[in-house]
């Protein structure tokens, strides 16, 4: 049986997340659909499909080591588990939009 993914770039939900913070919160099924920078960075991070605030998963997709304010980086990336990213000094603050879902790997 074949699954079929709606994706939309508008997001029902946001997650504010702290320079150096880390995403905590999003723990069920979700698609990233974007991020706005709040406070520029000077470190990488990268989106993982877990909802365990670490490195394992598939990666949804990354910021670059330098951001500015004002950018959006959109990803429609679904996640089957949830979404983190764990943070650490450098990492930029952001405003992180997604839409929770019920899809399911398959």
């Amino acid at each position: 049986m074949s699954q079929y993914l709606a994706v939309t770039n508008l997001a029902r939900a946001r997650s504010n997340v702290a320079a150096a913070g880390t995403l905590t919160n999003i723990t069920r099924p979700a698609i990233l659909c974007n991020v706005i920078i709040t406070a520029a960075g000077t470190t990488a991070l990268t989106f993982y499909d877990n909802a365990s605030n670490d490195t394992s998963g598939t990666k949804l997709g990354a910021l670059p080591a330098t951001t500015t304010v004002g950018q959006i980086f959109s990803f429609q990336s679904p996640a089957f588990t949830g979404i983190s990213a764990p943070g650490s000094a450098g990492t930029p603050e952001y405003v992180l939009n997604y839409s929770p879902t019920d899809i399911q790997a398959g």
